[in-house]
């Protein structure tokens, strides 16, 4: 992609501006002042491609919804896209006729790069450059690491493992105890063993629930006992509550009866009659404190006396009074001025005396123009300027004649000299291969080093003897998928068989456990089980069939009684059976627990012994298909020759086997390089020889000279050769450069004589008005200037104080004449002295001025009285009114009588507040009846004995209770024990439960973030090292050669080799000894990163569609020879990309200018006049 047109129509302090890069440069230098617009350039660009930001700060001059971006860009295959970037949330991409284009018709040019690896891989400045110094010295060197950075522009990418490998470790550490993550997990087994030590028997939990269920029968029976008595209790008490009020309420109601008779008045009765009272008094002062005032303010009207007429001149007199100082002044400066004008007429008439001039009404003629007066002056001044030109002129060309002279003849003495154009180009190439014998030597020593360091590996390597030829040519096409598939299909099979392992043991555990417990339950005594009893009770049953039939008469066998009895007798035997089987039922009836828990032992083992021969030939059977899965194992590598080791161990060996693969590999492209090494300086050699031969000839024969000795003997030749061409070059130059000076100095006399040619004519022309001939100097010229000056500036003089004279004299008439008038306006006599007069004037005038304020004061006064007199009036009618209205209520006529009905009133009221009160508590004991159920009640008890039958239920309630707490007592202990074991053994186990779900989801949280991390880290490691393998031969065989020209060949290049560490690390060449990144400076830091990127940048622009690149100000800390490389350099990767360099340094622009052809860039400038019209 490149751009052919930039155009800000409306962004920042940019409007319609517009940037065309020409078609035929790829290299565009772009140049303007400070504040003149470079940063927002850099920032339009970026946000043409890929949108402007919602906080955009290019804002503060067009409107957000009118800013507008627009360009063309086109890509290799010869596409082009004209489009514009307005600023939203969508369809932000205009075409050319406004209308939205998809999000995707970028994608052609930019190969879907993002935002952030667009600024990181194709925009540097000077601050991202020293950065990427910073990044290479922290990486000490490593190649991948270095790599990586330079190409991506990530120049933290050393911070970010570190950060992710500490982040990692403060999670979890293996063997740790303190990390978050190991903390949790010893909490979580700690609360796992406390939730199942709450576990419990199930007889034990019957017994226990029956208890809890019996125990809240009888607690539910006694309190609904207890409810019953102490409903009945509160009954009795409310109605011995609510007797005492009935009766105080009837004896409220007949003496309420008495005063029916009084009427109802308002209840604040006697607050509205004294208020009313009150007001009638107030009103009836306030009506003669009125009326008296008013009087007052009468009297002084009628004796106050206004002069209209000395009010209506007010403006005359504040005038008069405010100039009275300047009528003074007026008159003391008329004096003055014209003393001055009479001392100025008389210099003027001396000065015309004495230049001996007419009379003063001819003083116009003196009056010389200001423009030539300066043109005077300058020809004065140029007159001494020509003549002192013209000499000097003479002279140096009488001296560069005989220095033309001298430099001709050396041009001619100097001898022949040699053209050395083959012999520099042949020495140029050898020189940008840098130190290629040494070069040679160290690839030959890399390759020997490889082929012992692979070696070694192969003498390490399991199951392997051939040799490293034999290796290479061994390929193995066994997937890591299908290694994999086997670990995976191992690792369930040793699992499986590992779980029945453990199964068998367990249940061995059991089955000696079970013995155990059955051997100590017998060794105290001896529990019979079911088959004893049965074989006794069989014994018994056996020889009571014998007993029976001889009983019976019946012929028995002897036979039968002798194996029965034996040689006692059978009524003995039968007796002594009987005993025994009676004795084996009472002691599994008495000893029934033992009993139980033997036949439990006994049913345990059995059970315990049928599973552990079941799960052998479960085990053996999954033997038998381990032993399949080896032999197919093995068959995979049978094509191989090889016996395999176990699937994770052949895992690690294909390992091990590719990092071998991939050191033949490197192996095989040093030896490649090796070999082109050796051919380049075969043709080097060959290339010298010729080119010095042609021009000189040599002592020794082609095959004698090595490549250095030759270039040794060249590189003399050549500096010796070109040291005569540039002095004779230099002689040639001098001799052309004083000729042409010789020439220009004379034409310049020529000119200086025209010039004083012309001159003449102009002083004649100027001098004309002096009264001067033309053979006057020019010093006497300036001279009458001066006296004409001086006597017009005397007549200016004396002309303004005549014009001042006559003002004075009219500002001094004129006040005069307004005091006349004024006197007339308010018939006051003519007075001898003014001042004195205005004074009194202004006086009077203030005095009229207060008489007329205290007029309106008194006036105003007197109509608020008025106001007030009929206010006060108003209000005391209407208070007697309301006074009226309580008399008739009451049925009164006086204010005594009234008196005595409130006080009656109050008692009737005090009558009914009680009556309301008592009421409120019969309510309140009464509860949900109403009142009268509540006396009905009372009415029908025997109150004589309602104490005693009070006395009886609390006693009864008493003995209750005390029965309801014991049970309570001993029921809350089996609740205690239910509760508990209900809930898992107390609060402490659902606590602990609770605990435990929250650590584990803490636990899961932590363990996503530790196992994020530690991919990241691996990955960012594979990305790194995956780069490394695929770009570091070409990318650091054109880094080197870029760095060695940017040092300006203070190191011969770069080279790699290995750390302490064995990892490989990236070396400068100095002088032929390695030089590692920590011993650089910093510009040499910076130069090996801007070395290293410009070559990522070319790799990546060989294998993608080019992206342009934005240089901005990066040569900040470069001097003039490292930056006209720089720059050149940068020249060159414009041949594969665009480059758009910005900069605000003018030097920049010079240099460029004189290190590259007009045709080789764009030069495009700027100004912040131009941006902003």
């Amino acid at each position: 992609m490149r751009f052919d047109r930039l155009e800000i129509n409306a962004f920042g302090h940019f409007t319609n501006f517009s940037i065309p890069f020409q078609p035929n440069h790829s290299f565009h230098i772009l140049y303007g002042n400070n504040e003149a617009g470079k940063s927002t350039l850099l920032r339009s660009i970026t946000q043409l491609l890929y949108g402007i930001p919602h906080n955009s700060k290019d804002s503060f001059l067009h409107p957000n919804s009118k800013l507008r971006i627009g360009g063309t860009i086109s890509n290799s295959g010869g596409e082009s896209l004209s489009f514009y970037r307005r600023k939203g949330k969508t369809k932000t991409l205009l075409g050319e006729d406004g209308q939205a284009l998809p999000d995707h018709s970028l994608l052609p040019y930019m190969n879907v790069l993002s935002e952030d690896t667009f600024r990181s891989m194709f925009a540097l400045n000077h601050e991202t450059l020293r950065e990427g110094g910073e990044t290479l010295l922290q990486s000490h060197g490593n190649v991948g690491e270095s790599l990586f950075a330079a190409a991506s522009g990530l120049n933290a990418i050393k911070n970010v493992m570190i950060g992710l490998e500490s982040e990692s470790k403060n999670l979890y550490k293996a063997g740790g105890s303190k990390p978050p993550i190991n903390e949790l997990i010893r909490k979580e087994k700690d609360l796992t063993k406390k939730i199942n030590d709450s576990l419990m028997l199930a007889r034990q939990w019957k017994e226990l629930e029956k208890e809890y269920k019996d125990g809240q029968a009888s607690l539910a029976e006694l309190r609904e006992k207890y409810a019953q008595v102490n409903a009945a209790i509160k009954k009795l008490e409310k109605v011995r509550t609510a007797h005492p009020k009935i009766m105080e309420r009837n004896r409220l109601m007949e003496e309420l009866a008495k005063y029916e008779a009084v009427p109802n008045l308002p209840i604040d009765c006697s607050l509205q009659r004294i208020n009313l009272s009150k007001t009638i008094h107030d009103c009836a002062d306030a009506v003669r404190s009125a009326n008296q005032e008013a009087k007052q303010l009468r009297a002084k009207l009628e004796e106050i006396e206004v002069d209209e007429r000395i009010l209506q001149q007010e403006s005359i007199i504040r005038s008069l009074n405010s100039d009275i100082g300047a009528y003074e002044k007026e008159q003391r400066d008329y004096e003055a001025i014209k003393g001055s004008a009479e001392n100025r007429l008389n210099q003027i008439n001396d000065l015309l005396a004495y230049m001996g001039a007419g009379e003063m009404e001819q003083m116009e003629r003196f009056r010389i123009l200001p423009s030539r007066k300066r043109d005077i002056r300058s020809l004065h001044e140029a007159h001494g300027l020509l003549e002192k030109s013209i000499a000097d002129l003479r002279q140096r060309i009488s001296v560069l004649e005989e220095i033309v002279a001298q430099k001709q003849r050396e041009c001619e003495e100097f001898g022949e000299v040699h053209a050395v154009d083959d012999l520099l180009s042949a020495l140029s190439a050898a020189h940008e291969e840098g130190r290629l014998g040494q070069r040679i030597t160290e690839k030959e020593m890399t390759v020997a080093e490889m082929h012992r360091n692979i070696d070694a590996e192969l003498t390490f390597l399991p199951i392997w003897k051939g040799s490293r030829e034999d290796f290479s040519i061994l390929q193995i096409r066994i997937l890591d998928e299908t290694i994999q598939k086997f670990i995976e299909e191992e690792r369930i099979q040793k699992e499986e068989i590992l779980s029945w392992i453990q199964k068998i043991n367990t249940e061995e555990e059991l089955l000696e456990a079970a013995r155990m417990n059955l051997r100590n339950l017998e060794a105290s005594t001896i529990i019979p089980t079911e088959e004893h009893l049965k074989d006794a009770r069989d014994a018994r049953d056996a020889g009571w069939e014998l007993v029976r039939q001889t009983l019976e008469g019946k012929e028995v066998e002897v036979e039968a009684i002798t194996l029965y009895a034996g040689k006692e007798t059978l009524a003995d035997v039968y007796e002594s059976r009987s005993r025994k089987a009676d004795e084996l039922a009472d002691v599994m009836r008495h000893e029934s627990a033992k009993v139980g828990m033997k036949q439990k032992y006994l049913n345990d083992i059995e059970g315990a012994s049928k599973r552990i021969e079941g799960y052998k030939h479960t085990l053996n059977h999954l033997h038998e298909e381990e032993r399949q899965f080896k032999e197919k194992w093995k068959s995979v590598w049978l094509e191989y020759g090889m016996n395999p080791l176990s699937p994770q161990e052949m895992k690690a060996w294909m390992a091990k086997y590719k990092e071998i693969k991939q050191l033949l590999s490197a192996c095989k492209k040093e030896e490649d390089s090796c070999a082109l090494l050796l051919q380049k300086s075969k043709h080097l050699k060959e290339r010298l020889y010729e080119a010095l031969s042609s021009i000189k000839p040599l002592e020794e024969s082609y095959e004698k000279y090595s490549l250095e000795s030759l270039l040794k003997e060249a590189s003399v030749f050549k500096d010796k050769e070109s040291a005569r061409i540039n002095e004779k070059k230099a002689i040639e130059t001098e001799w052309l450069n004083r000729k042409a000076d010789l020439a220009k100095l004379e034409e310049e006399l020529k000119v200086k004589v025209r010039e004083f040619d012309e001159w003449k004519i102009d002083w004649q022309e100027a001098i004309t008005p002096l009264n001067l001939d033309a053979a006057s100097s020019t010093e006497s010229a300036l001279e009458q200037i001066e006296r004409y000056d001086r006597c017009i500036n005397l007549y200016d003089e004396w002309s303004e104080l005549n014009i001042k004279m006559d003002a004075s004299m009219r500002f001094v008439k004129d006040y005069e004449d307004k005091v006349e008038a004024i006197l007339d306006q308010v018939g006051w006599p003519k007075p001898v002295n003014i001042q004195s007069l205005v004074f009194n004037l202004a006086e009077a005038l203030r005095q009229q001025q207060q008489n007329q304020r205290d007029e309106k004061e008194w006036q105003s006064q007197l109509e608020k009285r008025l106001a007030e007199y009929e206010t006060a009036s108003s209000k005391k009618k209407s208070a007697e009114a309301s006074m009226q209205s309580l008399f008739e209520l009451a049925g009164v006529e006086t204010e005594e009588q009234l008196q005595a009905v409130e006080e009656q009133f109050e008692k009737k009221q005090e009558l009914i507040r009680k009556v309301d009160g008592v009421m409120t508590i019969l309510q309140e004991v009464a509860g949900g009846q109403s009142v009268h159920e509540l006396e009905r009640e009372v009415m029908e008890q025997d109150m004589d004995l309602l104490e005693v039958h009070l006395a009886e239920l609390k006693l009864e309630l008493t003995e209750i209770d005390e029965n309801r707490s014991m049970a309570n007592q001993a029921f809350g202990v089996c609740k205690k024990e239910y509760e508990e074991k209900i809930q898992g053994n107390s609060v402490s186990t659902v606590i602990a439960t609770e605990e435990r779900e929250s650590i584990v989801a803490e636990l899961s949280n932590l363990c996503e973030q530790y196992v994020e991390k530690r991919l990241a880290v691996m990955i960012l490691q594979k990305g790194i090292e995956y780069y490394r393998a695929q770009n570091q031969n070409p990318i650091l065989t054109r880094a080197s050669d870029l760095f060695a020209r940017l040092t300006l060949y203070s190191f011969e290049g770069l080279t790699v080799d290995y750390n302490e560490k064995d990892e490989e690390v990236l070396l400068g060449v100095k002088n032929g000894e390695k030089v590692g990144i920590e011993a650089m400076s910093d510009g040499t830091k910076d130069q090996l990163y801007l070395a290293l990127r410009v070559a990522s940048i070319e790799k990546y622009c060989e294998e993608n569609e080019p992206i342009p690149f934005i240089v901005d100000d990066i040569l900040v800390h470069f001097d003039n020879d490292r930056s006209k490389i720089t720059l050149a350099i940068l020249r060159e990767l414009s041949q594969k990309t665009q480059v758009i360099f910005f900069t605000h340094h003018a030097h920049l622009v010079d240099l460029i200018g004189e290190s590259m052809g007009e045709n080789e860039y764009q030069l495009i400038e700027v100004n912040k006049e131009a941006v902003m019209q």
